[in-house]
């Protein structure tokens, strides 16, 4: 394998090891990416990149082993690097995932309140874990944020009207679509055709 002779020639080169290591994790072979990822976090073991492609390495150990242990590695390999620079969405984002992913909603939530650029988290999975974990305000805020950063995000504002539907609130669920549909004329039709469903439960 042309990788394998990389490291041959250049066995201190972190690019090598960590290039195999997620080739390895693509093709189902979790354990030996983790040997060629720890090789790569030995030589730099501050480099992000590094951290979250072992933690993606021990997350899919995790889940075809149903292994918790590795699951907890991975969040711990997060942890430590969004430790090295909480203030930075790169560092927030990876570890929030990995709290969604181990169920921890809460911790999750502390952490996505945090964020000043939520756009990567607005996806209809993430929100209903939210809403459906008691944490609806939250997903309020993280959607109105995201509009607030930017106006054409779409899927913002429909995942927003679906919650304020989910909560019994029409008329937030009209406003929301109507702003849409000045912000962004393209999803025009799409915004009134939904209002028109969510006046008939004003009725």
């Amino acid at each position: 394998m042309e990788m394998d002779n990389g490291i041959k020639e250049n066995p201190m080169d972190v690019r090598v090891y960590l290039q195999l290591g997620d080739f390895l994790v693509t093709i189902g072979n979790p354990d030996q990416a983790i040997l060629m990822l720890e090789k790569a976090k030995s030589f730099s073991p501050k480099k992000q990149q590094i951290a979250f492609a072992l933690a993606r390495a021990y997350f899919v150990k995790g889940i075809n082993e149903k292994d918790p242990k590795a699951t907890a590695k991975a969040i711990s390999i997060i942890k430590e690097a969004y430790d090295l620079a909480p203030n930075l969405d790169a560092s927030r984002l990876p570890y929030i995932s990995s709290l969604i992913i181990a169920g921890r909603v809460g911790d999750a939530v502390k952490i996505i309140n945090e964020v000043e650029d939520p756009s990567p988290l607005v996806n209809t999975e993430l929100i209903k874990t939210l809403v459906s974990n008691g944490y609806s305000a939250d997903a309020i805020n993280l959607l109105k944020t995201a509009i607030s950063v930017n106006n054409q995000n779409a899927d913002a504002y429909t995942l927003l009207a679906d919650v304020y539907l989910i909560l019994r609130d029409v008329k937030s669920t009209i406003a929301i679509l109507e702003s849409m549909a000045i912000a962004i004329p393209s999803k025009k039709s799409e915004a009134e055709a939904d209002i028109v469903l969510a006046k008939e439960r004003l009725k």
